[in-house]
């Protein structure tokens, strides 16, 4: 087979959504070779004259249920599968399957991912790729915004603040008999002091992320509280004095002492954020308290595990999803054990809903450097652009009942991620940092 007729069939196989890892790799290299140039934009130009010929199709047809990938179901007796989802006074969202995605629906986010990417625009085939070392850096024309980034604001017991994005790499400050340390890579971590010289005033030569064993206190001891709070637009990446480690999803804070008491840990979070939880030696229990705008919202306990809080205060329900490991969400009185793979949804009526089979790639993609608008609606799509690039979002009109599939790149200057948006008739009208949602 001729290196023409492979990119074709390589090209087939990923906008079917049936390539491998290894075809997908072999699609991106050959795209890059000299003289690949015609072909792939001849690809491109027939796979968007299909499309062109789908759309006018369906428009002449009543709206049904799969025009946009993933729908909220219904339709009585639908063949559509859909996910075990443990739930009441809700409707049931389920997934088209990838074969049919290209045989039914508009410019659906699935077709437009497959052709757009090849156009460089940055999108991402989920099942292939998943390491956000690959994103490449967008150049940024005049006048667009960019992409959020690593900042935060760690807040000390005393209310100093230290802005962490711009301090320098080593020891920031001492608190009690523990060091703060910014690492490489931006990463916040805590250390506890060796004893050294008296009245030296300096960070002893402890190790960074040390044990749950040699960062605990006493019930009685003085403990302080530092916070860590990322704005609209950042991100960050932080290591608790036990170990743990802690991704911040932007617009979102953390609070927990410099040193665990005996007790157990404990920590309180707002917004989004990540969790690997260090297993310490004793064992102690790992509380995180969720707090929103009406104050406490829940807790997670957890012993040493992967989990993932989305308690962002615009959001429908607060959402944890358990990656690996067990935890028990407890709320209002009633609480529930998740295994890996499940997410407990807590809805603002105090309800609770249990999905068995979550999406946990959805769940963690802001972590990996990614968007994933599965099953998202317009005004949830827009929460999460709005956090990531610090915008004031507003709509006019009625907000049509339609749910997206596909992901993109958080990497991407926000005048690419409206354009992409636009191919999918949603209709913007941008001033500085607002933006107005047309329909």
């Amino acid at each position: 087979m001729n290196t023409n007729n492979r990119l074709q069939e390589l090209y087939r196989l990923y906008l079917e959504g049936i390539a491998n890892e290894e075809q997908v790799r072999e699609l991106f290299a050959l795209t890059g070779q000299p003289g690949m140039e015609a072909t792939l934009q001849q690809l491109i130009s027939n796979t968007w004259d299909e499309l062109e010929e789908m759309d006018q199709t369906i428009r002449k047809k009543p709206a049904a249920a799969g025009d946009f990938a993933v729908v909220a179901d219904s339709s009585a007796g639908s063949d559509i599968p859909a996910p075990e989802v443990v739930t009441s006074d809700a409707a049931v969202i389920r997934q088209l399957p990838a074969s049919r995605r290209l045989r039914r629906g508009t410019k659906w986010w699935a077709a437009a991912a497959a052709i757009l990417l090849l156009f460089g625009a940055g999108l991402y085939e989920w099942q292939t790729h998943k390491s956000a070392d690959r994103t490449p850096v967008p150049v940024l024309a005049a006048g667009d915004i960019p992409a959020g980034g690593n900042k935060a604001i760690l807040t000390l017991a005393d209310g100093r603040k230290i802005t962490l994005d711009s301090a320098a790499e080593g020891v920031l400050v001492r608190q009690g008999a523990t060091s703060i340390v910014k690492l490489g890579g931006g990463q916040l971590a805590y250390r506890a002091d060796l004893p050294g010289p008296a009245g030296s005033g300096t960070a002893g030569s402890g190790s960074a992320g040390a044990s749950a064993e040699a960062q605990t206190a006493g019930p009685a001891a003085n403990i302080l509280y530092n916070t860590v709070s990322t704005p609209a637009g950042g991100q960050y990446r932080l290591q608790l004095p036990d170990g743990t480690d802690v991704w911040l999803n932007a617009a979102s804070s953390i609070t927990y002492p410099t040193t665990f008491s005996s007790e157990g840990r404990t920590v309180t979070i707002t917004g989004e954020a990540y969790f690997e939880v260090a297993h310490g030696r004793p064992v102690l229990p790992f509380t995180v308290k969720i707090r929103t705008g009406l104050g406490e919202e829940g807790t997670v306990q957890v012993l040493g595990t992967h989990f993932n809080i989305n308690a962002y205060g615009d959001e429908a329900s607060i959402r944890t999803t358990l990656l690996e490991g067990s935890i028990k969400f407890a709320a209002r009185g009633n609480d529930r054990l998740l295994r890996p793979g499940e997410q407990i949804s807590l809805e603002p009526s105090g309800q609770m809903e249990w999905n068995l089979h979550a999406d946990t790639e959805q769940a963690v993609a802001w972590k990996n450097g990614y968007f994933n608008f599965t099953r998202a609606d317009i005004r949830s799509v827009m929460g999460q652009l709005a956090r990531w690039y610090d915008l004031q979002v507003v709509y006019e009109g009625e907000i049509p009942e339609r749910h997206f599939a596909g992901g993109l790149q958080r990497s991407l200057p926000l005048s690419k991620v409206l354009t992409i948006l636009k191919e999918n008739d949603v209709k913007f009208q941008i001033t500085g940092r607002k933006i107005t949602v047309k329909f």
